[in-house]
């Protein structure tokens, strides 16, 4: 407890509170499960049995077992980063438009 995830994982076994505040904006603890074992793959919307990259693990019930789905820019918080920086060269790229169009006129 007290952790950051370094990746994003699949809980196999136990169960945690965590905080995503960091990617999310959500500000209360969520809770995740471990993946019923009848269950042989995650989606997207799976996101209650995923604990992401930059979390806080707040607690953590039981030995917690998992498996990694996703690491560096590939993670959710990685997607998060990518959009920043696509934003950013957007603007920056909008703003050059704009600088060229005067010098044009």
């Amino acid at each position: 407890a007290g952790t950051k995830a370094p990746c994003d994982v699949g809980l196999l076994q136990g169960s945690a509170t965590v905080n995503e505040a960091t990617f999310s904006g959500e500000s209360a603890p969520v809770s995740k499960s471990k993946l019923p074992r009848e269950r042989r793959a995650l989606s997207d919307a799976d996101a209650r049995f995923c604990i992401f990259a930059g979390t806080d693990i707040l607690a953590a019930r039981g030995e917690l077992v998992a498996v990694v789905l996703r690491t560096g820019f590939q993670t959710k918080q990685g997607e998060l980063m990518r959009r920043a920086v696509q934003q950013q060269d957007a603007l920056r790229d909008r703003d050059t438009l704009k600088a060229v169009l005067l010098l044009l006129i």
